[in-house]
């Protein structure tokens, strides 16, 4: 009868229900072990040159970021005083494998640099980090690291260098 008709209706919705919350949790586990994997797989300098690949358009950029805009950033992470560096034409807070950190891009000398700050990921001190366009390193910074990378031939050691003395003028303490 209707009251049969009803149950059996209620009984496939709430099966139908519990099937796609199933699919949806296993969904939700297979991605989070695939990305899991593939931080673990991808090595960092894969992961510097992908993040490069991503923002590429933000290389053309030649307009320079105000100190203002820059001071909103910068002010949300542990990093050198900036004003060491060449013009810095973009900036942004940016999802890195461990956490948020910093993507600036200078004005290099052999043409753009980008430069990344990336807390919690500690590297190999001068770690290389090279594609078919770009040559590159990455530094120990703090709890962290940071990656220089610009077009072959780009004097990026006197950039880390510089970063490493302003830091180091940072946290010398007053006597």
């Amino acid at each position: 009868s209707d009251a049969v008709l009803k149950n059996i209706s209620q009984y496939r919705k709430t099966r139908r229900r519990i099937f796609a919350m199933a699919a949806s949790l296993m969904l939700l586990i297979l991605t989070g072990v695939a990305s899991f994997h593939l931080y673990q797989v991808r090595s960092l300098n894969d992961f510097v040159l992908a993040h490069i690949d991503h923002e590429i358009g933000q290389l053309n950029n030649t307009q320079i970021v105000s100190y203002s805009r820059l001071e909103q950033f910068v002010s949300q992470f542990e990093v050198p005083d900036l004003s060491v560096l060449p013009a810095i034409t973009y900036v942004d807070k940016c999802w890195m494998r461990t956490g948020y950190g910093l993507h600036l891009i200078l004005d290099g000398r052999k043409g753009p640099v980008t430069l990344l700050f990336m807390p919690n990921e500690s590297v190999q001190q001068g770690q290389h980090i090279k594609s078919q366009d770009f040559t590159g390193k990455l530094y120990q910074f703090g709890k962290g690291s940071f990656a220089l990378v610009g077009m072959p031939g780009e004097p990026l050691e006197m950039l880390a260098e510089k970063l490493r003395m302003a830091s180091a003028s940072a946290v010398t303490p007053l006597l």
